[in-house]
């Protein structure tokens, strides 16, 4: 279990590291910086995907191909560089909400109920409502992020957009984390409490 922790530990460190030097590159125009950064998610996510459908050899397949499309459309990628951080961006909020906001569909066991069951269920009925209605705000509240970072590119001053993007981001989820987390032993005061750890753990145990 603590090997577990330190891991989460050791991710968010490199989740802070990561968004401190996208806002460097991209706040004081450092396009190289930028650009790297913006697509080294998009690779490693292509990356592995191929790993797992493929195995070892589709992998190096589609590194290989990723590498040399970067390489020669390099200029063009490095003169956009905000672009495409921007893209990122909202390629992560995106996925974010459908990840949430599906689950809420008819006939579907929303998320956040889903791993609140798994760990100390079976639920009551007011565990049940109150789990679907905190997987609809997180959905909102990753639609109101990619919303937000979209409108901030457009009226305000880059370094405006990239603070909100890549400083303001995860200390919101983290407020995010910490108001649920009390309104949830205000609102349903006699139920076992998980904590936040806990379901990062069967998360990842998960996937």
């Amino acid at each position: 279990m603590r090997r577990i922790d330190s891991g989460v530990l050791v991710l968010a460190a490199g989740a802070v590291a990561y968004d401190l030097a996208c806002y460097f590159g991209t706040a004081h125009s450092v396009p190289v910086l930028a650009a790297s950064l913006a697509l080294t998610p998009l690779l490693l996510m292509l990356t592995g995907l191929a790993w797992r459908v493929r195995g070892a050899t589709a992998a190096a397949a589609v590194a290989a191909i990723a590498v040399a499309a970067i390489s020669l459309t390099w200029p063009a990628l490095e003169r956009n560089a905000p672009l495409l951080v921007l893209i990122q961006q909202i390629a992560m909020w995106g996925l974010l909400f459908v990840m949430f906001a599906r689950t809420l569909c008819a006939h579907r066991v929303p998320l956040c109920t889903e791993w609140a069951d798994r760990l100390h269920g079976p639920l009551t009925p007011a565990e049940q409502r109150y789990t679907r209605r905190v997987t609809l705000a997180w959905s909102l509240f990753f639609a109101g992020m990619g919303i937000g970072g979209v409108l901030l590119f457009v009226i305000a001053p880059l370094r405006v957009w990239a603070a909100f993007t890549n400083l303001w981001a995860l200390p919101l989820v983290a407020a995010m984390f910490v108001g649920e987390y009390a309104v949830r032993h205000r609102v349903l005061r006699s139920t076992a409490h998980a904590s936040l750890f806990a379901a990062l753990r069967l998360y990842a145990a998960r996937r």
